[in-house]
């Protein structure tokens, strides 16, 4: 038998991190870091502590091949791994700093935000959906996260115990992104919804567990709904697969082939009822909102970029 390996100084850092940051979190802290330490090793340059210079040309360096955002996030990973460390952070240092605003210069990209999943596109999406137990959960999936504003992380970890029904359905969020201490929230849901999700739990007969589960055979399975957050591989979500369906429906304008709950936002009537920052802050977004253009007929279009804290709204 081959002795263990040593773990290496990443492993060791992320190891202690265990319970206080999410596993999606440290595993993207882990690959950053990885691709700092490869590139560093080949320049024979010690990664931790890092020197600024070394840092400063990381920046230069990676600006060709990777978007700004990438960088900054790497940056974040590598401030991260110094600070567990208790060791000064080298991006707080100007010579990187200054690398930083460079790299934001040469390489100007702009955010592109998908089509927002309205009312009229949520209706038809559901009514696309197959007769079947997969449509039926499709549809019901959907809708929830229309009524809700959950992340496919949210609506995949709810669990049967977490619906109520008091008139209305409702259901619990019990953690989410931006909700790390899981104080939870309650979410009411449409009577449409309401008997969607009573269908779906009337037919499958659960009672505990997984409110939304995987399908072979028409058979559940007793796990949680893959999402692209939790399988690296997962297949497309049911937002994906089902306005493809929807365009041999008879309507306006078919449904673009990927819907953005969250973006749902930008709808007219949210845009209307002015309610954006309620919504924002139902949906426990990090959002920050800002009037980018008026359109001729007096509506505005909103600009939204995730903040740090809800305090900065």
């Amino acid at each position: 038998m081959q002795p263990a390996a040593e773990p290496t100084p990443i492993t060791s850092i992320l190891a202690a991190c265990e319970g206080a940051y999410s596993i999606r979190t440290t595993k993207g802290y882990a690959a950053d870091l990885r691709i700092f330490a490869d590139w560093c090793t080949s320049r024979n340059a010690p990664w931790l502590p890092a020197d600024p210079k070394v840092l400063a040309d990381f920046v230069d360096d990676q600006v060709v091949y990777h978007r700004i955002s990438t960088i900054k996030r790497r940056l974040c990973a590598i401030a991260f791994a110094h600070r567990m460390c208790d060791l000064s952070a080298p991006t707080d240092t100007n010579v990187v700093r200054l690398a930083v605003r460079r790299a934001t210069r040469k390489k100007v990209s702009r955010p592109s935000q998908v089509r927002g999943l309205t009312h009229d596109i949520r209706a038809a999406i559901v009514a696309a959906c197959p007769d079947t137990l997969e449509g039926l959960r499709d549809a019901t999936l959907i809708s929830i996260g229309y009524d809700t504003l959950c992340r496919s992380s949210e609506l995949s970890a709810m669990h049967v115990g977490h619906v109520t029904f008091p008139g209305n359905g409702a259901v619990l969020i019990p953690r989410s992104k931006s909700d790390s201490a899981g104080e939870g929230r309650f979410a009411y849901l449409s009577p449409e919804t309401t008997h969607l999700l009573s269908r779906w739990l009337d037919i499958t007969g659960l009672t505990s567990g997984p409110l939304f589960r995987s399908l072979h055979l028409s058979r559940l399975h007793d796990g949680h709904l893959a999402t692209s957050s939790s399988a690296p591989h997962a297949a497309p979500t049911s937002t994906q697969r089902s306005p493809q369906a929807s365009r041999a429906t008879p309507c306006a304008s078919a449904p673009p082939r990927t819907c953005s709950l969250p973006a749902s936002i930008r709808s007219p009537s949210c845009r209307r009822a002015g309610g954006s920052r309620q919504i924002l802050c139902f949906g426990m977004w990090r959002m920050r909102l800002r009037v980018s253009c008026t359109n001729a007929d007096g509506s505005v279009w909103l600009n939204l970029r995730p903040v740090r804290n809800l305090r900065s709204v």
